[in-house]
């Protein structure tokens, strides 16, 4: 074995274990221990180096004998047990050569032929057409294409010990749905199939993190549509164009301004990552993984809509196969696992949630899948023909287990969505059906039945009034009083525990600009409103619309602002639409989720939002049911010459507000937690007082002894020849600008005028001075007036 002790065995104890029956391995040694009265080191003849591993226990390297490995065998531990070397990344390796096996497989088969298609209008245009409008259609859909890539792999990069097998996952899926695609035209759905049970796939059997799935969906969904999507040109009607692609962009140039900020704009420092990054405890690399979680969901949502308007405009048909059908399959086998876990098991799949007597189903979340089944449940209402028996009874089935899952999951706010698309479905009902697909009959018992069936439903309501969301509706409602009605709608509507007067202070502190998309969650613990007198924990703002305003701002947010008016006008203007079962029908699924939004954000789950998007089109395919959406052709100049204009400005404003309000020490100092880098153990001077060396950039948050404090700094030696630029900032105000030219020190007075009583600082050397090892910037030393001398000491 390399780098082996000639004077020791193999493998060997130092403490009362005894090893025997020493056998080399091809990869290491197997051996066998009688455990002792004490635990024992058992070591293996070979220097630590990452990849080796154990059966015995964890393997670590002795510092006492120059770095020999071992593992720790607890008192009377007897068997048989092995040391092996696996090469760091062999199975990430091997992973990623099956998925390169199977592409190719998959690419090469002769036997699946290609699939021709076309694309539409705009990828057919001559080279020679250059209108201004033309161009930033296939800039701005690149740009949005890019960044949700790059937002996905940077989720993946911040993973912590599942980095490997994030990226892995990220790469695999993309590859395989790609390659599939290509072969197949309907691979698509083959994701979709798979949307709302793959959560318990990730969170139960492999990663054991229920948020994985969002990087599969997304990466999957994206190479199912890579091959046949017109990287060219938007097919989003022309109403919506505009605003949608501005709010797509403004998370596609936020969510990297957000990433740097919160590393404080130095990802080359060591350890910057797991710095914690708020009042508790959320490190840099949790801030960017929401971030980017929450970036990369926005624009795939409107990328995922874009295609299907591209794909799916002019066949229904082939929509509610290919589409819908696959997610009410997959929906109805999470309801079928929630009805067991409602009857049968409650631990079943479901930890965290079983103690509050609430299924999750394979969704991890309770939340997100009772609104899941909720569209689920009108899915299949839409899917009613009224012609084949067989099918109608299926998708009856499917919307009882839906149902079921709903009430399983015990989510108010679903129970709330149900009851509206229901009300929508109940006014379906009540027309007679105009629809292309079969010829209108009369069914003059409809209202008789849809009364009875009214009647019956009150009646289960009370029935089951102390389980489900009944119950836990019933803890909120208010009592027949004025001044308990006035409560309820304050706390619903307004504070919602804390998080809505949060939010408020969020725009109120940010209005323009916003705190930056994922971050609400991150910042929310600096604001003490919680009800139980601590920070608040992280969530969203309980409104959708607060929760915009507040991460993106008023200028991030008129896209979105103006896409609602858009969408709100559409919705409720006549149309044939709204005499079509089907339509009616999908319109109260997506009715209800906004009125639920406003007091929840059930479309922050990647499942949910993806199925509300795609609620939303097929909503939409009713109005245009025979031609193409209308706005094929191109949005005039203007609308994308101020879009441009607008989101400069977003740009610029969010990498100001960055680079000093909500910088991570910035909002320390504020909110009064520590937060500190490049700073070395301290020191003392001749006299006694402590200092610290810095690196060439360091960051100090600190509570301070009083409102008065001198900084003091200095070089570690005399260089007049080449001297040395030091800035001290002390909060946002420069305090120290000097170049020393000799190691005579120079010092500032400053005052802490805000409250709380914490000192910020933060400094900068143009270069360390390499005297020893480590490198060294400056000496600072800070002292608090009126303190008792050991007060300078508080950083971490």
């Amino acid at each position: 074995i390399q780098t082996a002790d000639a004077e020791r065995p193999r493998v060997w104890s130092d403490g009362t274990a005894k090893v025997t029956d020493v056998v080399p391995t091809f990869n290491g040694a197997r051996f066998s221990v009688i455990g002792g009265y004490e635990p024992s080191k058992v070591f293996l003849n070979q220097r630590y180096a990452p990849g080796w591993q154990s059966s015995a226990g964890t393997v670590r390297p002795d510092p006492q004998t120059d770095g020999r490995m071992f593992v720790q065998v607890a008192a009377g531990q007897t068997g048989r047990f092995s040391f092996s070397f696996v090469p760091p990344g062999l199975t990430a390796g091997m992973v990623l050569l099956f998925v390169a096996v199977a592409v190719s497989a998959l690419v090469w088969n002769r036997r699946w032929s290609p699939v021709a298609f076309e694309r539409t209008a705009g990828t057919r245009q001559a080279a020679e057409r250059t209108q201004f409008a033309d161009r930033a259609e296939r800039v701005t859909k690149n740009v949005v294409l890019w960044s949700m890539a790059g937002a996905v792999m940077a989720r993946a990069f911040v993973g912590g010990p599942n980095q490997t097998t994030l990226i892995v996952i990220v790469i695999g899926s993309f590859a395989i749905a790609r390659a599939t695609s290509a072969r197949w035209e309907h691979a698509d759905g083959i994701v979709l199939a798979s949307m709302y049970v793959a959560p318990a796939v990730f969170s139960r059997f492999w990663v054991h993190d229920g948020s994985v799935y969002s990087m599969y969906l997304a990466a999957g969904l994206l190479g199912a549509i890579w091959p046949r999507w017109s990287r060219r040109q938007w097919s989003l009607p022309t109403p919506w164009r505009v605003p949608l692609v501005g709010w797509a962009l403004t998370a596609a140039v936020g969510w990297p301004i957000i990433a740097a900020r919160e590393v404080d704009f130095h990802p080359e420092l060591a350890g910057i990552l797991d710095m914690p990054n708020s009042t508790l405890g959320i490190s840099a690399r949790g801030a960017i993984a929401i971030a980017a979680d929450a970036a990369a969901m926005l624009m795939l949502g409107i990328v995922w809509l874009d295609w299907l308007f591209e794909r799916y405009a002019n066949d229904g048909p082939r929509f509610r196969r290919t589409i819908i059908l696959p997610l009410i399959v997959s929906g109805c086998i999470a309801s079928v696992v929630a009805a067991y876990q409602l009857f049968g098991d409650m631990t079943f799949l479901n930890p965290g949630w079983a103690e509050f007597h609430r299924a999750s189903a394979t969704m991890v979340d309770a939340n997100a899948f009772g609104m899941s089944a909720v569209l689920c449940s009108c899915g299949c209402l839409a899917l009613i023909e009224g012609r084949r028996r067989t099918w109608d009874r299926l998708m009856l089935g499917g919307f009882s287990l839906s149902l079921i899952g709903a009430w399983a999951s015990g989510s108010r706010t679903a129970l709330v969505a149900e009851m509206i698309a229901l009300a929508f479905a109940a006014q379906s009902l009540l027309r007679s059906p105009v629809s292309g697909d079969h010829v209108p009959r009369r069914h003059g018992r409809r209202p008789l039945v849809l009364a009875i069936t009214s009647v019956a439903a009150a009646v289960l309501l009370v029935a089951f009034r102390h389980t489900g969301p009944v119950l836990r509706l019933g803890w909120i409602l208010p009592t027949a009083s004025l001044e308990s009605i006035a409560g309820f709608t304050k706390q619903m509507l307004w504070v919602r525990a804390g998080y809505g007067t949060a939010a408020v202070e969020m725009i109120r502190s940010n209005p323009w600009f916003g705190v930056g998309i994922g971050s609400f969650p991150l910042i929310v613990g600096d604001y003490p409103f919680s009800h139980l007198g601590g920070p608040l924990a992280p969530d969203n703002a309980q409104n959708w619309i607060r929760h915009n305003l507040a991460e993106l701002g008023l200028i991030g947010s008129i896209g979105w602002i103006l896409w609602t008016v858009v969408l709100l006008i559409a919705l409720f203007r006549r149309s044939g639409a709204w005499r079509d079962r089907r339509a009616t029908i999908v319109a109260g699924t997506f009715v209800g989720v906004v009125v639920v939004s406003q007091v929840g954000m059930p479309t922050q789950n990647l499942a949910v939002a993806i199925t509300f998007w795609t609620f939303l089109f097929w909503h939409c395919s009713y109005r245009w049911p025979t031609a193409a959406p209308p706005g094929r052709g191109f949005s005039e100049s203007w609308k994308w010459a101020l879009m441009g204009v607008l989101l400069a400005t977003f740009a610029a404003g969010t990498l100001r507000t960055s680079l000093t309000t909500l910088r991570p020490p910035m909002r320390a100092r504020h909110a009064g937690w520590n937060y500190d880098y490049g700073f070395y153990l301290p020191e003392r001077t001749a006299d006694g007082e402590e200092y610290r060396w810095t690196k060439q950039n360091a960051v100090a948050v600190i509570p301070a002894a009083s409102r008065a404090v001198k900084l003091i700094v200095w070089a570690v030696r005399a260089d007049a020849h080449h001297p040395v630029m030091a800035r001290v900032w002390h909060d946002e105000q420069l305090v120290i600008d000097t170049v020393l030219h000799d190691n005579r020190p120079v010092s500032a007075d400053a005052v802490i005028d805000k409250n709380p009583q914490w000192l910020m600082i933060r400094t900068y050397l143009d270069r360390t001075l390499p005297e020893s090892q480590p490198d060294l910037g400056l000496a600072v030393q800070w002292t608090f007036a009126g303190a008792p001398t050991h007060a300078s000491t508080s950083v971490r």
